[in-house]
Parts: C-alpha cells; structure tokens; sequence
C-alpha cells in the first residue's frame, strides 16, 4: 500500500465532535471549545465530521482522538500492527472476519516507561474482543505476560465478568494480543455503548492506565444469524436445552439452560455440516431467570450457509470430581516422549487421529514443538500435546503461550506449539493425550430453521 493511499484512507475516519469533550490531553475548556469552534467554521455542522487529514497531521489525529472508526474497517488489517485482533487470532488459526467488522480505536495510554494501547474492538451479544499493544522501554519477560489486571464499566456501571486471550511477540519489548470478555445469558452487550476499562499496574509498573470509548455492535448485528431450536438433549446425569444459536462473521454462540449444576461438568466439540470444526474460545455460567443455570459458550464462525450444527458432549470427570472409567482407560494410552528423543515421533491419539512430532527447538526463553495433526479434530488434538518437567519440586507441566495450526491436506495440519522457558539441566518430556474418552454415538444434530 502507497503513502497516497494510505493518507487517502486516513481521510475515511468517522469520529463524533464529542469526543473532543473527554480527549486525552492537558488543555482546558477554553482551548476545547476554541478547537470545536475552529472546526465549525470549516466544516459543515453534521453528527459525525469527516476530518480532512494531511501528512503532518495524521500521526497527531491518530493519537489524540478515541472511539475512531473507519468508514472502511477492513483497511485496518493492511497497516501492520494496527489491529491486533486481525494479527493474533488469525496466527492462531481462528477465521474470523475480524478485519471486515473492527472498529479502529487506537488509544495509548504511557506511564514510567512502559505504554499499553487498545487497537480495535469488535463485539457481539455476548462477547467483546479487544485488540491491543504492550510495549516497554526494557525487554519483556514472557513470565510477567500478560502483566495487566483490568476492571471493566458499561455506561459507568461495573462488570464482574472473567476474560482471556493471547498474546504473540512482534519485539523483545513489544507484544500484541486480544482480550475477550463474555457475559452470560441473561446479559448482553447493548446495542451502542460507553465502554471503560482501567488497571493500576502493567509489568509491575504503578500508573493509572485508564480508557473509554464508544463501542457499537452494528456491524455485527447486520450478518448475525439467530436460531431457537429449544431442543432437549438427555445427558447422563441431567437433561439440558439448547435455547438459541447464533452464528455472526466472527463468532458461533450456544446458550444453553439447565436444572443441574452438573451441566457445568460437560463440554462440548462442535462441527457445522461442511465438517469444519469450531475452535471453543469461551464459556461462563450463570443462575438462570427461568431455570437454575444457563451456560453461554463461544465458538469460531460457522460456515456462512450452515444448515446444521452436530454438538458431541464429553466430560472429563463423573459426578463424584474423579475420572471416569473411560477416562482412565484413555490416560493410560497417554504418550510420553523424551525432549532428546529422535525425531520424527509419531504419537497415537486413538481413534481420533495421531500426532508427528517433527522438530523441537529450546532457547533460554522458550520451548518449541513443531508437528503435524492428523485426524478430524485439529484444533483439539493439538490441545493435547503438552510439555512436563521432571524438576518434582516444582509445577511439572511447562506454561503453552502460542499455538498455530496450518491446514496442509485433507485432515492434515501443521502445528507449532511454544511453551515457557525450561532449565536445560532438568530433562523435559512431551506427552501426547489419547482421546478415545470421545463417544462419537452420542452426536447431537442441530438443524438451522427458525
């Protein structure tokens, strides 16, 4: 992309005159009705101003202004580094059109030498993805990541919800990742929305990193597919219903309700009718308004004309918290395979598929394994593969920090796998999980029809 088209897309940019209101820098009322004044007088008064940007000043509007949008969201993928939801989920293997419906918020708050920017935003009813950038003026350790603890408001109300992401190091002092925060049933995100989130420390640094914009669900709502097929599925233990499924560019959503805490214990592959597996992302509980719980659980995208989905439920314990019969029969099929060990490896899933273990790199910061899935359910298999120590006098299985999975043929895919550092003097091992606790029998076809 040319600096032409760049500034000529820097010319897109859709912001509300009232974010000049809370903007983020030291002048007072005065100068900020002064500048609102000042841009009156140039621009024809509307809701939202189109700012005509030049080459000096673009660099200034992308950092003073929030709740930034582009009239062309899918321009934000082809600027490196600008959106990190873009970046690190789809180099985790997750499709979604994450480019296509990204808001561009580009917020950077700096304090003692470390800064912490929040890229893009995208959100569905039940889920909020952020993309952001950490950066410090001294290398990061990957053990302090990702070093933040934040609080959440929507419209000035606080949020008690949990949240999860990933992170992928673009510089020894520069990481990027997403942030994703799901509510449970009986709470959705409004339609439009003032959004804050704040933390008081970020790598162990005091400061007060504190953000707020404008976050809209439009994009998504206009390509949400939304189906309530209230169907009852018997497990062993309780009988749940499948309450509604909604299928958006970026997520798969399954609300679920259900009489028994037990459902809790269950979880859930899911495929769409083009044999495409969804990747789980999330899932949360909550006491129910008509029945006792009801469970949100969040997928990849689905297939765009998906008729059906096929849900197979699994647990990994009995009733009573240990493992069940089957379960144990399937750990002891487990593979152990010695760091030194030579390569290639070939590991045993069960009937489920197998893995190849093709190379295996250490460095004083990380351990890397490198292979390929075989099987029909890449995306779970390679959760299987995981690193141990044999150091008994500390926690034996070795922190996983990035995965990606490339798909190279029919049911084959490469993966690499990288996990915490190791002490080279104290012997690792691999372990290859066998899932043969899987019961395919138990297949639940979903038809897509209102």
């Amino acid at each position: 992309m040319s600096e032409k088209d760049i500034f000529k897309a820097f010319n897109n940019i859709n912001t509300d005159e009232h974010e000049f209101d809370n903007i983020d820098v030291n002048i007072d009322d005065m100068q900020k009705k002064r500048i609102k004044n000042n841009l009156r007088s140039k621009i024809k008064p509307q809701k939202f101003i189109k700012l005509k940007i030049t080459a000096a000043s673009a660099a200034a509007i992308l950092v003073c202004l929030t709740g930034i949008s582009y009239m062309n969201p899918s321009f934000a993928s082809q600027i490196p580094g600008l959106n990190p939801i873009v970046q690190t989920l789809n180099y985790y293997g997750d499709q979604g059109e994450y480019a296509k419906c990204s808001e561009i918020i580009n917020k950077t708050v700096s304090c003692n030498g470390k800064s912490f920017t929040i890229n893009s935003v995208v959100c569905d009813e039940n889920s909020l993805i952020l993309g952001y950038t950490i950066k410090s003026d001294k290398e990061i350790n990957p053990k302090d990541l990702p070093g933040f603890s934040p609080s959440f408001k929507i419209n000035g109300i606080p949020m008690s919800s949990g949240w999860g992401g990933g992170l992928k190091d673009t510089a020894t002092n520069t990481y990027i990742g997403t942030m994703q925060i799901s509510v449970a049933r009986k709470l959705y995100f409004p339609n439009k929305f003032k959004f804050d989130m704040s933390f008081k420390s970020l790598l162990g640094t005091q400061g007060n990193w504190d953000f707020k914009f404008i976050v809209s669900r439009e994009a998504l709502d206009k390509e949400t597919r939304s189906f309530k097929p209230n169907l009852d599925v018997k497990l062993k233990d309780t009988t749940i219903k499948i309450k509604k499924i909604s299928l958006t560019p970026v997520n798969t959503t399954i609300l679920f309700d259900s009489n028994s805490a037990d459902t809790a214990d269950y979880n859930w592959l899911v495929f769409d009718d083009s044999r495409n597996e969804l990747s789980f992302k999330s899932s949360n509980t909550s006491n129910g308004l008509f029945s006792k719980y009801e469970s949100t659980y969040n997928y990849s995208r689905a297939s765009k004309t998906a008729k059906e989905l096929i849900l197979i439920p699994y647990t990994s314990s009995d009733n009573t918290g240990k493992l069940s019969e089957k379960h144990k029969l399937a750990k002891s099929k487990d593979v152990i395979i010695p760091v030194n060990t030579k390569l290639p490896f070939e590991a045993s899933q069960g009937n489920n598929g197998k893995i190849t273990i093709t190379g295996i790199n250490t460095s004083d910061d990380k351990l890397t394994v490198h292979g390929i899935v075989t099987g029909n359910l890449p995306q779970y298999q390679v959760t299987g593969v995981y690193v141990n120590s044999t150091d008994k006098n500390a926690d034996s299985k070795i922190k996983e920090l990035n995965t990606t999975l490339k798909k190279i043929s029919d049911n084959n895919y490469e993966f690499t796998r990288e996990y915490g550092s190791v002490n080279n003097s104290i012997p690792c091992n691999i372990t290859v999980k066998n899932f043969d606790y899987i019961d395919y029998s138990k297949k639940i076809e979903i038809p897509l029809a209102n």
